[in-house]
């Protein structure tokens, strides 16, 4: 199955991929959003 993501959690894991160093403050989406989106990328 597949994983939906909002838009911004979407931006965080382009600027990732683009090489940024990214913390939950900066990324623009909730703590509970970026756990799980932490969660999904480990």
């Amino acid at each position: 199955g597949g994983v939906r993501l909002s838009a911004s959690a979407l931006d965080v894991v382009k600027r990732m991929i683009a090489g940024e160093k990214i913390d939950q403050a900066e990324s623009g989406i909730s703590k509970r959003e970026w756990r799980e989106l932490m969660t999904l990328l480990e």
